[in-house]
């Protein structure tokens, strides 16, 4: 979890920098996955909050819709990510 914690921590300071040069849309882009990252960790924190007694209880749908939250949260990740990247490489040529 602290290495996971560390990643954030690390993507923030990295799109931070990023930022400074970042024309509006790209800045759009950045808050989508800030938030959607936000997200991701906070229905991570909520399931392992809970983890033993779902373990312990067999609570088999509770880890069936975390992983499908978990999914839908990667997948809009990876979509404004890729974005992003296009985005950039869009500014980019027309330098």
């Amino acid at each position: 979890m602290q290495e996971g914690l560390k990643d954030v921590l690390k993507l923030k300071s990295e799109s931070n920098r990023l930022k400074l040069i970042a024309t509006d849309q790209m800045l759009e882009t950045f808050e989508q996955i800030e938030i959607l990252t936000q997200e991701s960790m906070d229905c991570t924190n909520e399931y392992m909050k809970d983890f033993t007694d779902i373990i312990m209880n067999q609570q088999d749908e509770k880890t069936e819709a975390f992983q499908t939250k978990a999914a839908e949260l990667a997948g809009e990740i990876q979509k404004h990510s890729k974005s992003l990247l296009n985005q950039m490489r869009r500014e980019l040529s027309e330098i």
